[in-house]
Formats: C-alpha cells, structure tokens, sequence
C-alpha cells in the first residue's frame, strides 16, 4: 500500500503601496487588518507580502496637515499595487455648549474617525475635502445634541454643538 503525501503551500503575493503627493521630508505608515505594520517609510513605495485575501488599511503620516482615507483590497492570486494620494487636510473645530463642565462628550464622523472622549468646550479633528456626517454624544446620557453633516473644501472649519438636557415627564 503506497502512501501519498500532499503539501499545501500559502503561496503569497507581492502587495506595493505607492505614495503620492506628501512632501519628501515625511515618512508614513500602512497598518492592515491582519495586524501587519509598515512601521515609518521614508521612501515613496512600501511592499507586503501577502496570502489571498480581503484586506483593509489606514494611512498615517508624520505631518498631520496631510491625510489619506483607509482603502480595501483583494489578493487574488497575483500581485497588487494600490495608489496612496495624500491630500492636504484642513481643522473642524467643533464647538460644545450646554454641558455642565467636565462632561465627557465626543464626535463621530461617517468616515469612522472619532474624536475620542473630549472634556473641554472644543475638539479639533484634521479632515480631507469632502462631506462628512456626524453623530454627537455625551457621557452623561441625559444630554443630547444633534448630529448633522458639513463640508470640508479647501479651508478649515467649525461646527456648534448644542448639547439639551432630556426631560422626562
């Protein structure tokens, strides 16, 4: 009787990030889903190796006036390259009335950043061009503010928050 031995063999595939359009004095990062880390780049290509695959990424750059949106990608049996443009990013200052001070509140935006938990009156949040919704919150749940949406276009911007105090008959 003959035995048979068979071997599975992850092939992987050569994934490069090209970047684009950050001053050469900047080094950037990948991060993606998997865990993998570029660690800093000072050069304009980075490459993972990779199985097939679905995989997601964020962008990070030394110089917080530029930014990238986070991308998705598939490996399929061959080699990727994705194209990394960073944009010039712009200040949204959002601006808090109507909670008692000290209050923990925050700000969700549609492309998922967040400006974590805040305690003063203002938080700012560096942005790309384009339109982003937002949802308000605060720790303390018996205060509400409305989300609403704006745009960003080529300048900073601010937002007003008007937190109310829910009453309950």
């Amino acid at each position: 009787e003959a035995i048979e031995m068979v071997v599975f063999m992850n092939y992987t595939y050569s994934i490069q990030f090209n970047e684009t359009n950050l001053p050469l004095s900047n080094t950037w990062c990948v991060n993606l889903s998997n865990g993998l880390r570029s660690g800093p780049i000072q050069n304009m290509n980075y490459t993972f190796l990779l199985v097939n695959g679905t995989y997601t990424y964020s962008v990070g750059t030394s110089d917080k006036y530029y930014k990238v949106n986070p991308g998705r990608f598939i490996v399929n049996g061959g080699n990727i390259s994705e194209k990394i443009r960073f944009s010039m990013a712009y200040s949204t200052t959002f601006y808090e009335s109507g909670l008692p001070s000290g209050t923990t509140w925050f700000v969700n935006l549609s492309d998922k950043e967040s400006s974590g938990g805040v305690t003063g009156s203002t938080t700012v949040i560096m942005l790309i061009n384009g339109t982003y919704n937002y949802t308000i919150g605060a720790e303390n749940k018996i205060y509400h503010a409305n989300g609403s949406s704006f745009i960003v276009n080529g300048n900073n911007s601010k937002v007003q928050i008007q937190f109310y105090k829910v009453e309950y008959a």
